[in-house]
């Protein structure tokens, strides 16, 4: 465990000496951080404007999941066409530009569109960035790569809260504007390095689909876009099919999922009928399950530094997260056992969480990477929807405890199926 963790530190260092490996990770944090931002902001934005409303905040919920559900396995195509540093600063360009449309937008059906669009974009750019960092390094430094991101994105989370906290001070106008300053920053963080970093062929592709482009009709350009988006998903799909690994990982995907679903809507629910606890012990439990979440994504690399120990790593660390909610489950109202048990849970599941990210980018090819994981990730979306949406008929039918422990079963049901498909698996790529 020593040399692995002497590994790792020297491997991290190389990685924080690449200055196209650090504007990357840079550009992950800002994204994160205006998302985060962006998110809360709407909520609020959108509960105003429609007179205090529930049912415009569901609402709100189900038009900013659709787009990992839909537009990410339509559209991810372009990251894996395109230059992925330019589709990057693309996006967070389009995305700053929404975010001065929202500042000066007082109408809840154009607020709506601009979520859709706001987390379209934040559907196609996740896959992408990934996609890019398994085309920088190499295997053996690819998941020092995926723990600095999963830190960087992890620290964002913290730090977005008490940003967007801040930002409620001033009206929304000024709010939003900040978001769309930090989305510049970010773009173009992400489009540096885009003149060194091209993929040859992906670009003279792009480069004469441009110029044929002013040749033929509209309806003709949308004619092969639907075509070739067609039969790339048929391309994708018929991968994961015909590769074992990944189609083991989208049932471990769809489970782990699922239960986070399940855990996530249930914890206010939960902090309140089980614990006995205020609203602030809510609040308590997210920050002690992001510092979990942050320790996981720096211990997570040691843990997958090749796909071998990777493939046997994901079981054990799904089937711990699931056994550390389980005992926060059954915490009765001891608070710092639940406290204790959430920081386990939260550690593991992002351990998890970036093994599993390193799985799908070593296992798909570098032509359709950006493809498979928002594929792989919409069927995740799916597990989540399920379960967000099955929380509080759960509730009433056999209560927050069971519930809880319903969450946990079904993490530890996907490391038990992870283990029995995946590991006695042989991984060429090893």
């Amino acid at each position: 465990m020593l040399s692995k963790a002497a590994t790792t530190f020297v491997a991290l260092k190389d990685v924080l000496r690449h200055k196209p490996l650090v504007t990357l990770s840079l550009g992950a944090f800002f994204t994160s951080l205006v998302g985060g931002i962006v998110n809360l902001l709407l909520t609020i934005h959108v509960y105003d404007i429609s007179g205090s409303s529930p049912l415009a905040v569901s609402a709100l919920f189900l038009v900013t999941f659709m787009p990992n559900l839909i537009v990410a396995p339509l559209f991810s195509g372009i990251a894996d066409k395109y230059n992925r540093r330019i589709v990057l600063a693309v996006g967070g360009t389009l995305r700053a530009l929404c975010c001065l449309l929202l500042a000066f937008n007082h109408n809840i059906a154009v607020s709506f569109i601009l979520a859709f669009v706001i987390t379209s974009i934040a559907a196609v750019m996740k896959p992408a960035r990934y996609a890019k960092a398994a085309e920088l390094v190499s295997d053996s430094k690819l998941s020092v790569l995926n723990s600095v991101l999963s830190f960087m994105i992890n620290a964002a989370g913290i730090a977005s809260g008490a940003l967007a906290g801040l930002l409620t001070n001033f009206n929304s106008s000024a709010a939003f504007a900040v978001a769309a300053f930090g989305s510049l920053i970010a773009a173009s963080l992400d489009g540096c390095y885009s003149h060194e970093e091209h993929n040859s062929k992906r670009t003279v592709d792009s480069h004469n689909d441009f110029r044929e482009s002013h040749s033929i009709s509209f309806w003709v350009k949308l004619k092969r876009i639907i075509s070739s988006t067609n039969i790339r998903l048929k391309n994708v799909l018929g991968l994961i099919k015909k590769e074992r690994l990944l189609a083991a990982l989208s049932i471990v995907v769809l489970a782990l999922w699922f239960g986070l679903g399940l855990q996530e809507t249930l914890l206010v629910v939960f902090t309140r009928t089980v614990l006995h606890a205020p609203n602030s012990v809510y609040g308590y439990l997210n920050t002690i399950g992001s510092i979990g979440a942050l320790i996981g994504a720096a211990l997570a690399a040691p843990f997958s530094s090749n796909t071998r120990s990777a493939i046997k790593s994901l079981p054990m660390s799904l089937i711990a997260s699931g056994i550390a909610f389980c005992a926060f489950a059954l915490s009765g109202q001891s608070l710092i056992f639940a406290f204790c048990s959430f920081f386990v849970f939260s550690l593991f599941y992002t351990i998890a969480n970036v093994i599993e990210e390193l799985l799908e980018q070593v296992l798909s090819p570098n032509e359709y990477r950006a493809s498979v994981m928002s594929t792989i990730g919409a069927v995740g979306t799916v597990g989540y929807l399920i379960g967000g949406s099955l929380t509080g008929w759960l509730s009433d039918l056999v209560g927050p405890t069971n519930t809880a422990i319903l969450a946990a079963a079904s993490l530890i049901g996907a490391g038990i199926f992870a283990g029995l498909t995946m590991i006695r698996h042989r991984v060429e790529k090893v």
